[in-house]
């Protein structure tokens, strides 16, 4: 996970943002924005990039704990379901699937 302000020196948030999700090593990375840019369109724009969340300063502890926890146990479900997904279509088909016992 990357927690990413807005206003950095050089380069700016939305700038780092682009750069991770068009490379497919990071692309998957969750990011969060946690800035002082409060306007609806600030926002807009970040969640537009592919940011997960977006908080804004002043933040509350609590809440930004959460919203990581959150954001972490979903990055997790997805991972996983992705990890089952590619074991599943990786199965070859001469296997042979188990059959229900037939009921006579």
């Amino acid at each position: 996970m990357v927690l990413l302000d807005i206003m950095m020196p050089g380069m700016d948030g939305y700038e780092v943002c682009r750069i991770l999700k068009v490379d497919p090593r990071t692309q998957d990375v969750p990011v969060i924005f946690l800035t002082a840019k409060a306007e609806v369109e600030d926002e807009r724009m970040g969640l537009e990039l592919g940011a997960v969340d977006y908080l804004t300063k002043p933040i509350s502890p609590p809440i930004a704990l959460a919203r990581v926890r959150n954001h972490l146990l979903l990055k997790a479900s997805a991972d996983f379901l992705r990890d089952q997904n590619e074991l599943w279509r990786g199965r070859s088909p001469a296997v042979p699937r188990r059959s229900s016992p037939s009921r006579t």
